[in-house]
């Protein structure tokens, strides 16, 4: 029986253009990597992960190896259900730590964004929160590379966010860390693969630059990326805020459910005359570790209430 890694080299080098020169095989593999799959093929999921995040770590690591580490990857999130055990835990006071990597679609373009969100039981349980990819600080709240915010929830908990600016494209696959600073510092090992969305759902209604009524009728697909396996949960946000959109925004309505569905919503309030915004996210989800990987995509239609 052919090993994952063969399996996996015959299918990347069955991707190539007929016309393409053939990809250089490595005479040997990183060691982190084949440690990767003997671990998987001894149903070790945890040191699995572990090891194909230290082969992604490797700077001198050839992209035949790191294509082959994400694939070994999926397929371990497949024998996992879409959970990949880690030796780490969240710090105490910590209830949930999400990475979103988000594709926003509006008229305009579309961007990209990185954001980690959570709850913590106080205000002042996480004090700070870095995003790292090496030594290349992605997002740090205490050095403002991304914007920080803590708001407390109803049932006494607080959310915290560090959403990082937009970019025109999205974050590269690869190995990554959190840092998040309680009464200590807490490393979070975690792979950024599998999670970039590509597509977008449609809004059939309002339409963009429509005038509606004060209570329009919202029409939107049921959407699954395409990348999206039966074992990811999926989400999905709604919401209508005025424009110009200010920060902190407060949506004139919202709904979130983790059922979605495409039937049509009516909301349930009158909207003053003005200008707004309609937007969706669907996220569809998978653990790695203690962390939540979102790949999210959203898209964002403007429209106007008449009066």
């Amino acid at each position: 029986m052919r090993s994952l890694l063969t399996c996996c080299l015959m299918m990347l080098a069955a991707c190539e253009p007929s016309d393409a020169p053939p990809r250089p095989v490595p005479v040997e593999a990183p060691a982190p990597l084949l440690e990767a799959h003997a671990a998987y093929r001894e149903g070790d999921l945890e040191r699995m992960a572990a090891r194909v995040h230290a082969t992604l770590a490797l700077s001198d690591a050839s992209d035949l190896a790191r294509a082959n580490a994400l694939a070994l990857l999926e397929a371990g999130y497949a024998a996992g259900g879409g959970r990949l055990p880690a030796a780490e835990a969240l710090p105490e006071g910590v209830r949930d730590l999400r990475v979103m990597h988000l594709r926003k679609q509006e008229p305009t373009g579309v961007t990209w964004q990185l954001a980690v969100r959570g709850v913590a039981d106080a205000a002042d349980t996480v004090r700070g929160l870095r995003v790292l990819r090496g030594d290349a600080v992605v997002l740090d709240s205490a050095a403002g590379v991304g914007a920080w915010s803590v708001e407390p929830e109803d049932d006494g908990g607080h959310f915290y966010e560090l959403e990082g600016p937009e970019r025109a494209a999205p974050l590269d696959e690869g190995a990554y860390w959190i840092e998040l600073g309680t009464d200590r510092t807490t490393t979070l090992p975690f792979v950024l693969g599998g999670v970039t969305a590509f597509g977008a759902p449609r809004v059939e209604s309002p339409a963009p630059g429509e005038i509606t009524g004060p209570r329009p009728t919202l029409r939107f697909e049921d959407y699954r990326s395409p990348t999206h396996q039966p074992w990811e949960p999926r989400t999905l946000g709604a919401w209508i805020v005025p424009a110009p959109v200010r920060s902190p925004w407060r949506p004139a309505w919202s709904f979130w459910t983790d059922r979605p569905h495409s039937a049509p919503a009516a909301i349930d309030r009158t909207l003053p005359p003005g200008d707004y915004w309609f937007g969706l996210t669907f996220g569809e989800s998978r653990r790695f570790g203690p962390l939540t990987l979102v790949r999210a995509s959203r898209v964002a239609v403007p429209f106007r209430v008449g009066g």
